[in-house]
């Protein structure tokens, strides 16, 4: 029997840095780019996840204030960087669909006092 640990990583943003209503030079959106992934990197690092054989990552953006926004396909990017940050920290050895499953990023509902952003890992031994 199979056990999998799910971890909730709070990242140290208030909001997704990356969305793909960004309009930014290429290089300051490559700088961001690898920030994130950094950042993420080192949050994963941090929570001590051990290698495992597969995980499922996603992104939970809890905003702070009620306002209309678009729904969490626009946080893609910020996922994608992110997974290569937890390939970098060496939770698993590559992106690819045999060892990272990946969920859509999602805008939970408001929450004034535990809002930011999230990264969940699912972690499959």
């Amino acid at each position: 029997m199979t056990v999998q640990t799910t971890y909730r990583l709070r990242m140290p943003w208030a909001r997704p840095p990356l969305s793909a209503n960004d309009r930014r030079h290429y290089m300051a959106r490559a700088q961001l780019v690898a920030q994130v992934r950094v950042t993420a990197g080192w949050v994963v690092r941090a929570a001590r996840i051990p290698p495992c054989s597969r995980v499922t990552v996603g992104l939970v953006y809890v905003p702070p204030i009620r306002r209309k926004r678009d729904g969490g396909e626009n946080y893609a990017d910020t996922l994608k960087a992110a997974i290569d940050g937890v390939v970098d920290a060496g939770v698993v050895p590559d992106d690819t669909p045999e060892y990272v499953i990946r969920l859509m990023p999602v805008v939970a509902p408001v929450d004034r006092d535990n809002h930011g952003v999230f990264l969940t890992l699912e972690v499959a031994p």
